[in-house]
Parts: structure tokens; C-alpha cells; sequence
């Protein structure tokens, strides 16, 4: 199925790895014309080099570090004037670090806010106005389910997560009439390197293998396991398309029925 992509300008922070490459690899796959972002220079050559290797197309890249929000946005805002805009803008950042309540500080509150709100929010700013004068545009802002049910010991993700799906939904009430969709994705889980990573930390405190983890986490989808990264990037691209116009304003969790809530 042609989703209608080739040559659309994407912008996909944070996808360097994980789920932000999984869907900068099925854009381009599409044939869509994809920029992809990190902090991390050499993981970005090779992430582009990957995609190019699975889909004949070279991912753009663009070092920016969403810490230092100034130099970011800037950065940002240099790469969509000489574009004239993009066609689709994915949203996306690290996940905060799990932590209790009380843990909260001033410090570690503000940082997840600058991270995981603030430049998810600001980088859309920059995008909206030439979306506005094409009359077209797709905002994708990856949550997680966390924004819909809570889960302990991630009261940052909780937070932050939840205010992104608000501002999306403000965003495809005041923008649908341009011709612009915007909708959250509630991620339940996908094997990328933050899974091994919060895998082996539960796996330290219950003294058992990251491979048992792993498999007990499997079985708590009604699909039985994980999806990869470019199977999630798929149903992205989807909602991405002219095909999916109507698809505005969505929370969307995209968890193999993880959710027990409708």
C-alpha cells in the first residue's frame, strides 16, 4: 500500500535509536524525505547509515541536544527555514528517569519538563506556521501509556507525558481547519535499549536474569510480546499519511492491548 509519503519533509527528534529510528526507517521507506535528530553525532552517522542500508534512503542529521534548549531551538529553527518547513514532525525525547514522589526535587522536576514537555511544545511552534501556509501538515507526539494510567515509580513520565497529550489535543482542535492533525501515541513497551535498560535495573533488585524479565514482560501483552522498533514505526507512518485525515486529536496507545482501560 502506497501511503502517499514520497518526498514529504519529516522532522523525527530523538531517533537515533529506539522508536524514533524504528519510524525515520518506515518513513523512509515510504520514500518520505526524513531528518532525524540526537545529541550524539556518531550515533546519528550511524543510524542514518542503517536506514539507508534498509530503504535506499539516507536519512539528513542534525546534532542538537534538547538540554540546551536555546542552542536547540535555534538549531532547529535554522534547519526548518532552509527547508521551508516540514511536511510531518515526530516528537519525541529520552524517558525520564523513573523515581518515586518522593524523590521529586526542583532539580530533576525542571529537567523532565525541559525534556519531556517544554521542547516538544516549542519545537511544534516552530513547525505549525509553515504547516499553516501549505494548509497540511501531520504532529505526532510520542507519549506513553503512563499518560493515561499511572504507574508507580515514574511519577515524571506520569506527569509530562499526560501534559503532551493535552497540548496535542489543544493543538487538533485549534489546527484541524488548516488541514493539520495532531495526535499522542501511547506507547506500552517496544524492545529498544531503554527496555534492556529498565529490564536489568528490575532484574538487580529481584536478583534474577534480564532474559526472565523480559519474558514475564512479554506475557503481560495480550499479543503475547514486545514489538520492535520498525513494526511500531509502521503504524506511525500510517497516521502520518494524506489516508489519515480524519485520524485527529487521537491519544492512541499503541500497546498490544497492554491498557486495561477503553
Amino acid at each position: 500500500m502506497d501511503l502517499g509519503l514520497k518526498n514529504k519533509k519529516c522532522f523525527v527528534m530523538s531517533a537515533s535509536k529506539g522508536i524514533g529510528k524504528g519510524i525515520a526507517t518506515a518513513l523512509a521507506a515510504e520514500g518520505a524525505s526524513v531528518t532525524i535528530s540526537s545529541s550524539n553525532m556518531e550515533n546519528l552517522k550511524i543510524a542514518s547509515s542503517e536506514i539507508d542500508s534498509k530503504t535506499n534512503i539516507r536519512p539528513s542529521i542534525l546534532e542538537a541536544d534538547a538540554k540546551n534548549i536555546t542552542e536547540y531551538l535555534k538549531k532547529v529553527s535554522d534547519l526548518f527555514n532552509s527547508l521551508d518547513g516540514v511536511d510531518i514532525l515526530i516528537t519525541n525525547s529520552p524517558g525520564p528517569s523513573p523515581i518515586h514522589c518522593d524523590q521529586i526535587s526542583e532539580t530533576n522536576l525542571q529537567g523532565s519538563l525541559d525534556v519531556n514537555l517544554k521542547i516538544q511544545i516549542l519545537t511544534s511552534q516552530l513547525a505549525l506556521p509553515f504547516m499553516v501556509k501549505k494548509k497540511w501538515g501531520r504532529l505526532i507526539h510520542l507519549t506513553s501509556t503512563t499518560a493515561k494510567e499511572p504507574e508507580e515509580g515514574m511519577v515524571l513520565s506520569n506527569l509530562t507525558r499526560a501534559a503532551v497529550g493535552a497540548y496535542s489535543k489543544t493543538i487538533s482542535r485549534e489546527y484541524g481547519k488548516h488541514g493539520i492533525t495532531s495526535n499522542s501515541i501511547l506507547t506500552g513497551g517496544v524492545l529498544t535499549d531503554r527496555t534492556f535498560e529498565l529490564s536489568k535495573r528490575e532484574a538487580i533488585e529481584k536478583n534474577v536474569s534480564v532474559d526472565e524479565i523480559i519474558n514475564n514482560s512479554n506475557q503481560l501483552f495480550p499479543t503475547g510480546y514486545f514489538p520492535k522498533p520498525l513494526e511500531f514505526g509502521e503504524i506511525i507512518a500510517f497516521l502520518c499519511s494524506p489516508n489519515a485525515g480524519f485520524l485527529n486529536g487521537l491519544s492512541l496507545p499503541v500497546d498490544g492491548g497492554l491498557l486495561r482501560s477503553h
